[in-house]
């Protein structure tokens, strides 16, 4: 897919980058643009987007992967990310958690 082109070596993994679009994945093939938000899962979908591209290893921890950078809109060339964003075909998402669950579970950790 020619959208998704460009990968930038050594970056932050997942929640330790800055910008508003750190936490949001690429579905290239579901043209899927999903907000990962800490603490909502976001581990199980970086697996789960690890396993439908084939990743032998998709079950371990995903964070630090270097193919993770593959799938994060924000090392996408600006271009790139405006065509996506302006795209009708395109589906953005994301999951919330009940706010006082959340509060207690980032409490507990």
């Amino acid at each position: 897919n020619e959208t998704i082109t460009r990968i930038i070596p050594n970056i932050p993994p997942m929640g330790c980058g800055t910008g508003a679009f750190q936490n949001l994945l690429i579905f290239p093939s579901a043209k899927l643009a999903f907000c990962g938000i800490p603490k909502v899962g976001i581990t199980q979908w970086i697996q789960f987007l690890r396993f439908i591209a084939g990743a032998k290893d998709y079950p371990s921890v995903p964070h630090y992967k270097a193919d993770v950078s593959f799938f994060r809109f924000n090392n996408l060339d600006p271009s790139v990310q405006k065509r996506i964003w302006e795209d009708e075909g395109w589906t953005f998402a994301a999951f919330l958690r009940e706010p006082a669950e959340r509060l207690l579970s980032a409490y507990l950790d």
